[in-house]
């Protein structure tokens, strides 16, 4: 049984930047198998995050031990 990841970010794919961008940290997370989860907001977890799709394509969401972060915070952290 796989855990849930205690870091998780929110990302557009359809956002070439934004998908170059996370697929270096999820590369870079899996290499050093780091528990981290990628969620793409086009894939029908809006409603799990809470947020709109407007919020979400404006700035990173990362939740880290259930605290949400927002912007450079959120990069930060991840």
């Amino acid at each position: 049984m796989m855990s849930t990841p205690e870091t998780r970010a929110l990302y557009n794919s359809d956002c070439p930047i934004c998908n170059a961008e996370m697929c270096t940290y999820a590369a870079y997370s899996e290499q050093s198998n780091l528990p981290i989860a990628f969620d793409d907001l086009n894939s029908g977890v809006l409603a799990e995050w809470g947020v709109t799709e407007d919020e979400a394509t404006r700035l990173l969401h990362v939740i880290h031990k259930g605290k949400l972060h927002l912007g450079f915070d959120a990069l930060l952290v991840l």
